[in-house]
C-alpha cells in the first residue's frame, strides 16, 4: 500500500520541498502555455516580506512561505492525525505574514520521497487567522491539541489556489513597471501605501519611491 507519510532514506529537508514545489509550479504553467516567474526571496528581504518564493503572473504577486511537515512517529500508514507544521520559527514571522495577505503558507502533506514529482498535488496553500504559534495540524481534533489550527485539511489545493489568483481573489497587484524588490524596499522604509478602493478583494499598491541618502 502506498504510504504518503512513510520515510524513504530520511526526512526531506525544507529546501527539498521548496525545490519540488517550485518545479511543480513551473511545469504546470509550462504545460498550459502561460508565462509566469517563480524566484527566491533573499534572507535579508524575507525579514521584511516573509516569503521564501515569489510567484508573479502579469502584475500579480503572490508570496509562498514553505514549511517542512513533521510526523509524530511511530505512525500507522497514512495516519494524517500525526501530521503537523511548526510556525514558531523565526519567532516574528507569523505576525509579519498576517499583515501581508498576499503571502501564503505552503504546507506539503507528504514525507515519502517517492511522491516528490507530484509534490504540488500534495500541498496545502493556507493562511492563519491568528498568531497562534502552536503546531498546525492536518486533522487532529484530540483534546490534548492546544491550538485553534487543529484541522487545516480543507485548505486550498493547487487547482483552487491558482484559480483564485487568476480570478483576482488572491495576490497583490503592483503598478506597471514596479519590481517586487522595489515594493519590499518601500515596505522596509515605510513608503508603501495600500489602496483597496478599486477592488475590495485584492490589494493594489501605490508606491512612492525616494532615493536613500
Amino acid at each position: 500500500m502506498l504510504d504518503y507519510l512513510a520515510l524513504t532514506w530520511s526526512n526531506p529537508l525544507e529546501r527539498e520541498y521548496e525545490a519540488w514545489i517550485v518545479h511543480g509550479i513551473q511545469k504546470y504553467f509550462h504545460d498550459i502555455g502561460t508565462q509566469v516567474e517563480v524566484f527566491g526571496v533573499s534572507p535579508t528581504d524575507e525579514k521584511t516580506w516573509p516569503a521564501d518564493e515569489v510567484l508573479t503572473m502579469d502584475c500579480k504577486v503572490v508570496g509562498l512561505q514553505i514549511k517542512r511537515p513533521k510526523v509524530n512517529r511511530p505512525c500507522p500508514p497514512n495516519d494524517y492525525s500525526k501530521l503537523s507544521w511548526d510556525l514558531s520559527s523565526p519567532a516574528d514571522q507569523l505576525a509579519r505574514l498576517l499583515v501581508h495577505t498576499e503571502i501564503y503558507y505552503v504546507l506539503p502533506t507528504f514525507t515519502n520521497r517517492t511522491i516528490r514529482n507530484s509534490a504540488l498535488d500534495h500541498t496545502l496553500f493556507w493562511r492563519p487567522n491568528n498568531k497562534d504559534h502552536f503546531p498546525v495540524w492536518y486533522q487532529n481534533p484530540g483534546p490534548r491539541v492546544k491550538t485553534a489550527h487543529n484541522d487545516v485539511s480543507s485548505a486550498q489545493r493547487w487547482g483552487l489556489f491558482v484559480e483564485s489568483i487568476v480570478r483576482c481573489h488572491t495576490g497583490l497587484v503592483l503598478n506597471a513597471g514596479t519590481l517586487i524588490s522595489d515594493y519590499i524596499r518601500s515596505l522596509k522604509y515605510g513608503q508603501a501605501d495600500r489602496d483597496n478602493r478599486d477592488n475590495d478583494s485584492l490589494d493594489r499598491v501605490s508606491l512612492m519611491l525616494f532615493p536613500l541618502p
